[in-house]
């Protein structure tokens, strides 16, 4: 089913409609593929509560996740593997982060309780760096970390605690070696 092409914004988002539906998507690097979230409507949640996987803006699948639960969409890659993370109401506190390819298999999860403020998805979904916020909890065991996976063998190839100028940068992840680029305030950095 194609869908209808709505705004362009310019940080990359674009809206897309299924039928009554406003899906709000990122695009991977080469624009085929999007991944997006929006509100089915069946029942309450804090935010939306269903992920869409579009390929050159045909409709592919949906992620329903059940009641109490919530999602956002971050990231894809231009295999169509792309990441969402679970939140649970009334207060949208995180569950956890899931990475799932276009056949609709996880290749990765991890539970936590820690927000992202970034994401990224190496180019072929190799490598997959997360920037987690700060945490209350002092035991937390990625508050305020840089963490890259490498998604094939699942094991982190680089961790390390974030300062000033990380914590609320932008990270883009590349292959072939899972280095980490960061951006904030106009200026870029090698992070790892």
């Amino acid at each position: 089913m194609k869908l209808e092409k709505g705004v362009e914004f310019s940080d990359g988002r674009v809206i897309y409609w299924l039928e009554n539906f406003c899906i709000s998507c990122v695009p991977s690097q080469d624009n085929k593929w999007h991944v997006g979230h929006f509100d089915r409507g069946e029942y309450k949640s804090r935010r939306e509560n269903t992920v869409a996987l579009l390929r050159d803006e045909q409709f592919q699948f949906m992620v329903k996740v059940g009641s109490g639960f919530s999602v956002k969409t971050w990231c894809i890659s231009i295999n169509g593997t792309f990441v969402f993370s679970i939140h649970s109401d009334p207060c949208a506190a995180m569950e956890a982060i899931i990475v799932l390819d276009a056949q609709k298999k996880e290749v990765f999860k991890l539970n936590t309780e820690t927000h992202l403020t970034s994401c990224s998805l190496s180019e072929f979904a190799e490598y997959l760096a997360l920037s987690f916020s700060a945490s209350s909890n002092k035991a937390d065991q990625y508050a305020q970390k840089l963490e890259v996976f490498n998604l094939k063998t699942g094991e982190v190839v680089s961790s390390l605690m974030k300062g000033k100028d990380l914590f609320y940068a932008d990270i883009v992840v590349t292959e072939p070696e899972g280095n980490v680029v960061a951006f904030h305030k106009g200026k870029s950095f090698k992070v790892c």
